[in-house]
């Protein structure tokens, strides 16, 4: 057997154990060196997955921060995840044996499980909630680097935090390129059917692509949608972008083509429109509702209205007014003839006019 051929050595491995669980003598417990054999056969496959777990992880390198840097609020950081891809050995692609060691032997789904949720957590989401990211991918000796660096700002409430939609794209689509060309693109036979083979994307799309999809939809897409008609109109640019993602993904067999997450939300973008333009005005009355639009003020016996202006102003007043005003303070009125019981008394101005007016509410 050829040094690191792991496809090989799967074979053996089992070639060995499935000679061993056949009954060739009926004596043959009573045999110890078929029980030392079975023993060594063990070892042996213990030792093939552990060999095969080194390489995977030797081939995979993240440097990602730490959840406590991540989580900081306290002040804006950067945050860096790089992701180093090594599949050379002594001057060897390994990876292809590698890999189709790891099938042969029940564990590449587990590891690639595992990677998967590291891309998906340090790499995905990042570029997908974030606006200010930057993805570069570069090559050093005989490694390849990719590179996510966020940057973390204070904003204001009312700022844009999400991301601009086709920037996201153009970011997803050098993530999942770079995998598929440096790691991913490995095609393994399905043993559960006839002759059928898929690659690693296609085992990486399986897990997290509509999770994927989903969150690129309602953390960048959505909240995207403009508010205005005017607005709307230059949209198409982003339906265009999003379309074009959709062939990209197929051919790259990280989706399969009846995925259908991306093309629902380019074909419901009007009726999302017309949603977030009824959130805002619900927003808006909901907000008007919790104004204060009157002046109130409150009146009872422990507070006056004050004394009561002259019936005549002016000077003279001869005749008819002079004779009124000395009727008047002939016979004086009570002084609760003005007095109003407990109540409250609101003024604002009239919807679409300039006029006051006045409610009053009784206690």
């Amino acid at each position: 057997m050829r040094k690191h051929d792991y496809s090989k050595a799967a074979d053996a491995v089992h070639q060995v154990k499935a000679l061993l669980s056949e009954k060739v003598y009926k004596y043959e417990d009573e045999v110890t060196i078929l029980t030392a054999i079975q023993q060594e056969s063990k070892i042996q496959v213990e030792m093939l997955k552990s060999e095969l777990y080194e390489r995977w992880k030797g081939m995979i390198q993240w440097t990602v921060p730490s959840d406590k840097i991540k989580d900081s609020k306290e002040e804006p950081e950067n945050l860096k995840m790089v992701l180093k891809i090594n599949t050379k050995l002594d001057k060897t692609d390994i990876l292809e044996k590698v890999v189709i060691g790891m099938k042969k032997m029940n564990i590449l789904k587990d590891s690639m499980k595992k990677f998967v949720e590291m891309f998906y957590t340090h790499m995905v989401q990042p570029i997908v909630e974030n606006r200010e990211c930057v993805v570069v991918s570069t090559e050093s000796g005989a490694s390849k680097v990719l590179t996510i660096e966020v940057t973390k700002t204070k904003t204001d409430d009312d700022e844009v935090t999400y991301p601009n939609p086709q920037d996201m794209f153009q970011n997803l689509d050098i993530l999942l390129q770079f995998l598929n060309k440096h790691l991913l693109h490995v095609v393994i036979e399905d043993s559960s059917s006839d002759g059928q083979t898929y690659s690693l994307m296609n085992m990486m799309g399986s897990f997290i692509a509509d999770d994927t999809l989903d969150l690129a939809v309602k953390q960048c897409l959505i909240k995207a949608i403009p508010s205005s008609h005017k607005d709307l109109e230059q949209f198409n640019t982003v339906i265009v972008a999003t379309e074009e993602v959709q062939k990209r993904l197929v051919n790259m067999k990280f989706i399969q083509p009846d995925n259908r997450i991306l093309m629902d939300y380019v074909q419901n973008v009007n009726t999302l429109f017309a949603n977030k333009k009824c959130q805002e005005i619900i927003e808006q009355a909901r907000i008007l509702m919790t104004v204060e639009v009157h002046n109130t003020v409150r009146i009872n016996h422990d507070k006056p209205l004050g004394e009561l202006p002259a019936l005549f102003d002016g000077e003279g007043g001869g005749g008819k007014k002079a004779r009124k005003a000395e009727l008047a303070s002939e016979s004086p009125i009570s002084t609760d003839t003005f007095r109003l019981p407990s109540c409250l008394i609101r003024w604002g101005l009239q919807e679409n006019s300039n006029e006051t007016i006045f409610v009053y509410t009784i206690e």
